[in-house]
């Protein structure tokens, strides 16, 4: 089954993401972390990568659990393969008068995160060096554990998961 679209709901309390197929069959995602209900294990930003769909406006979610990851891998060895280190690659970049440059880092403080903290609980979790090793000396293994320890760092939980009937679109108001 392929997924063709996806979008957030709620249901009381409980946070879903419906999934509809080509053929207009739903499956829920619901409860679970953000992470799991996207298919995204590293709570990426949405973009391109294979999403089809977002989440708040603001995450990507995927069609399925191995999309997410190749995008998680291709952006680490896309995007951030200059950097200097894993840290830098959470932190960001600084222009030549010291002010950040937005959009530079993977989990910056200006989006209330530690990437301290979030870099050497990478280097707790693989044993490898977060702090001057260079993204492209990593080799695919090492992308891989990193990209595995971020996934727990971004809090990977599974919930559970429905099947649905009703499309994933809201039908449209009746007119009086």
């Amino acid at each position: 089954m392929t997924f063709v679209k996806a979008y957030p709901k709620m249901d009381g309390a409980n946070r879903q993401i419906w999934y509809e197929d080509e053929k207009g069959a739903v499956t829920i995602h619901e409860n679970g972390s953000r992470s799991w209900r996207n298919n995204n294990p590293g709570n990426m930003r949405f973009g391109k990568f294979g999403a089809i769909g977002t989440d708040n406006g603001q995450f990507s979610i995927f069609p399925d659990v191995e999309t997410g990851w190749k995008a998680k891998v291709d952006l680490i060895k896309g995007k951030y393969k200059t950097y200097s280190s894993v840290r830098e690659m959470l932190e960001g970049k600084y222009n030549a008068a010291g002010k950040f440059i937005p959009g530079s880092g993977y989990a910056p403080k200006s989006d209330s995160n530690d990437p301290v903290e979030y870099a050497e609980f990478i280097r707790k979790k693989t044993g490898l060096d977060t702090t001057s090793k260079k993204i492209s000396d990593f080799t695919d293994e090492e992308i891989g554990k990193i990209a595995e320890a971020m996934k727990v760092r971004e809090g990977w939980s599974v919930g559970t998961v429905k099947s649905g009937t009703t499309p994933a679109t809201e039908p449209s108001p009746t007119k009086p």
